[in-house]
């Protein structure tokens, strides 16, 4: 019942979720809030990789639910960016092995 979201006005932004130690990782849920309609054009999901990031898996609309495989990836933090408009809004960010 809660979620994360942007201004309206933002159309680029990043939710970054660290772990505090490497994970690995294969697949990942994402669901956006479309009570307030589809808002996410596109979509990366990056590793952090020493001092940058590095994408793993690109994608376009996320919507209501969406599901993604990937090959593993083992990380302590890892990053959604996000290309939209009028206040990209997410309201899950799961990841699993």
């Amino acid at each position: 019942e809660s979620r994360w979201a942007t201004d309206g006005d933002v159309k680029q932004c990043c939710l970054v979720a660290e772990f505090g130690k490497p994970v690995t990782f294969s697949r990942a849920v994402i669901e956006e809030c479309v009570d307030y309609g589809v808002r996410v054009k596109s979509f990366e999901l990056q590793a952090k990789d020493g001092s940058g990031w590095k994408t793993f898996f690109k994608g376009g609309a996320i919507g209501k639910r969406l599901e993604v495989k990937f090959d593993p990836v083992t990380t302590d933090s890892v990053r959604l960016a996000i290309d939209g408009e009028n206040g990209p809004t997410i309201s899950e960010f799961q990841l699993f092995l």
